[in-house]
């Protein structure tokens, strides 16, 4: 029936993220917004493992995580050593947590529980006992439980257990440091199981979400900010201070009031509080202004939206200013990712070189400085003279300061990308395939049902490279999405009942 488990209810920020993913990308959806790791291979596990081998800050690992594997790692040492000692306690322990773990994936399959014995476990007295009882718990892993693309590495781990210096394979120093890896790998793999099938279930109730999230965010706002079932506007206005303040804001410009005057339904109110509320007066924002109660849940990813639109308009800015000075055709900037794997590099690298973290400036402007001169020279700049290397680097640190033309150009025109992306909607006049019984003749393709956000990425690549942002398409349509999909579900949700009820009051009040 329409059911939504408790524990997603519960879980507010998971809901959010749920209703902010298009139905195309469902399948991405993950429990804490991490998805499993992808075939890990058991090499690659087990190399963690050589002595003395810790993670260390590697591209793409949050510290969290380092710290995490790194403590895990400890204890398991801990366990390699009490094998030594020929104490078999603590891995007697882990052995039954795997066990536990592996009948928890499949709660009614009695007949696998008793394959998985515990009594033979807390029998266990040798470094052979060990191995064997992991044979058994792999065997069962790979063979009942994995999907095949997830068992392929534990089968790869089984061929080897057979062999009978299975540790040398993995350059591992010990047979005892051998079964505490090869344990710790199980679990892990276990472990990944048990997030696909919660991710899987995930995907399941995205479609009820959807339809039901809308009242269940606003049963939220209204229970967070005690609005009651149905507050009165002056209610709205004194438990909601800082939505109220943000749409006098917007009414602050007499665009915004010219455009609200005229709007003579709810629908082309909200287009206005899309692009003129959610665009100029919260994204771009001059005012220092506290984030709108209905936002809250939101704040990260405004900043986010804010930072990386600045990004792409200087990544941009510095991407003409390249082209220009490597006098190279156009069309070759023209489509991301770059044809030419060694332009899409530099592109790359121009990129992390803006996002990089820095405390000086002076160092900032230089690394910078660098990667646009290397990006020129890779697209064909003849090499470059000492007076032409000072003139670049002036241009660099005028775009990145702000002050450069091309900068003030790409920032009014990044506002308006803004506007038009949050404003879209799907085009309703496609027209509909009419069935025929006739089958699709040859070379008649059979109508495509594009997902709505292959729609608008269609739509949004085109206003990327029509206002000059070609180069940097891919990362701008990225926070166009999200933008448009964070003040959509504010709509959605809060629309009716709280901000048209502000909006109109407040263009009453504007205009007296």
């Amino acid at each position: 029936g329409d059911r939504v488990p408790s524990e997603i209810l519960a879980n507010e920020e998971l809901v959010h993220r749920i209703l902010l993913t298009d139905p195309s990308d469902f399948h991405k959806l993950s429990w804490n917004d991490q998805t499993s790791e992808g075939s890990v291979s058991v090499d690659d596990f087990m190399a963690r493992w050589v002595d003395g081998s810790r993670l260390h800050s590697t591209a793409g690992v949050s510290p969290e995580k380092m710290i995490t594997e790194n403590m895990k790692q400890a204890f398991f040492d801990l366990i390699t050593e009490d094998l030594g000692k020929g104490d078999y306690t603590s891995m007697r322990n882990v052995l039954l947590d795997l066990h536990e773990s592996l009948r928890k994936l499949v709660p009614s399959r009695t007949d696998l529980h008793s394959y998985l014995r515990d009594e033979e476990v807390k029998a266990a007295c040798s470094v052979n006992d060990i191995s064997a009882l992991l044979l058994t718990a792999a065997d069962a892993l790979a063979n009942n439980l994995e999907a095949p693309a997830r068992a392929s590495s534990t089968l790869d781990w089984i061929r080897v257990a057979s062999e009978a210096d299975a540790e040398a394979h993995y350059g591992l120093s010990s047979r005892e440091r051998y079964v505490v890896a090869s344990c710790a790998f199980l679990l892990f793999k276990t472990e990944m199981c048990h997030i696909d099938i919660a991710n899987f279930r995930l995907m399941e109730v995205a479609p009820l979400i959807h339809k039901l999230g809308p009242d269940y965010k606003l049963g939220r706002l209204n229970a967070r900010f005690a609005l009651g079932e149905s507050p009165s506007i002056d209610e709205l206005k004194h438990k909601l201070p800082s939505t109220n303040a943000w749409i006098m804001s917007m009414l602050a410009s007499p665009e915004s009031q010219a455009e609200i005057v005229r709007a003579n339904s709810t629908g082309k109110r909200f287009a206005c509080l899309k692009s003129r509320g959610f665009v100029d007066s919260l994204l771009f924002s001059t005012n220092q202004l506290a984030m709108p109660e209905i936002f809250g849940i939101d704040t990260a990813r405004i900043m986010h939206i804010r930072n990386e639109s600045r990004l792409v308009v200087i990544a941009s800015a510095l991407g003409l200013h390249i082209s220009n000075m490597s006098r190279a055709d156009p069309s070759i900037l023209a489509t991301v990712p770059l044809s030419s794997p060694l332009l899409e590099e530099k592109r790359q690298e121009l990129y992390s070189a803006l996002r990089a973290p820095h405390t000086d400036q002076k160092q900032f402007f230089a690394a910078v400085a660098d990667v646009v001169i290397s990006f020129a020279l890779t697209l064909g700049m003849p090499s470059i003279t000492p007076t032409a290397e000072k003139s670049l680097k002036n241009t660099v640190a005028a775009v990145l300061r702000g002050f450069d033309p091309v900068v003030k150009l790409l920032d009014n025109r990044v506002k308006q990308f803004m506007r038009n992306v949050c404003r879209w909607q799907p085009s309703t006049s496609a027209p509909i395939p009419m069935q025929t019984g006739r089958s699709m003749l040859k070379g008649e393709d059979a109508p495509s049902a594009r997902s709505t956000k292959e729609l608008f990425v269609v739509d949004a690549l085109k206003e990327a490279k029509k206002s000059g942002f070609s180069l940097f398409a891919d990362n701008l349509i990225d926070v166009g999405d999200m933008a448009y999909h964070v003040v959509d579900v504010a709509i959605k949700s809060y629309g009716d009942s709280v901000l048209d009820r502000l909006l109109v009051d407040a263009a009453l009040t504007v205009s007296e």
